[in-house]
């Protein structure tokens, strides 16, 4: 099959013709390794959720940043104290609200710190300040109720103060004052 003068079945003369090698011999020999370890079925790709992700470099860095996040989200979910939640004077105050019938029960609960309780020069008695404020949802303040309390030290439990106010408030803000300080706590009502 000759279409010029200077051609041999369709190549130049002094011109090899392309010689195709299919899956076999030196056809392989020219491959890179990894290619031909996938074609002869010795490097099988890893399977398995957890193998493949310490694959490769990138796999692996992408995994330490899923790590990363999820073990900073969980300490902070642990560790972050709620608008509800507070300290004062070396006592932790949480404060909580719910609806029932025809009335909105707050309750402050007020417990000795841990780090309070190795202290030795400490006085047992704490003067304590309790101010509940019943708001509306759009910050209405419905009624006030302030109380002073006296907080047991060495006690070992929970010491409640708590206040009632009619139905209709969204919130319960409590300020709790110490000779140490200010304890600014506030929740929503649940309703029940």
């Amino acid at each position: 099959m000759a279409f010029g003068e200077n051609q041999i079945d369709g190549y130049a003369e002094g011109e090899e013709p392309l010689v195709f090698y299919h899956r076999r011999g030196s056809f392989r020999e020219n491959e890179p390794e990894h290619l031909r370890n996938l074609a002869e079925g010795k490097a099988m790709p890893k399977r398995g959720f957890l193998r493949v992700l310490v694959n490769s470099k990138g796999n692996r860095m992408i995994f330490v940043v899923m790590v990363l996040c999820f073990v900073f989200l969980g300490g902070y979910k642990i560790f972050a104290r709620g608008a509800n939640e507070g300290s004062v004077g070396g006592i932790n105050c949480k404060l909580s609200a719910f609806s029932f019938q025809d009335a909105v029960y707050a309750s402050l609960s007020l417990k000795q710190s841990a780090a309070d309780k190795k202290k030795d020069s400490l006085p047992s008695q704490q003067p304590l300040t309790v101010l509940f404020a019943a708001v509306t949802e759009d910050g209405t303040e419905l009624a006030r109720w302030q109380e002073d309390a006296l907080f047991l030290k060495g006690e070992g439990g929970e010491q409640f103060v708590r206040a009632t106010f009619e139905v209709g408030a969204a919130r319960i803000l409590c300020v709790v004052q110490a000779d140490e300080g200010t304890a600014e706590l506030s929740t929503a009502v649940e309703r029940k």
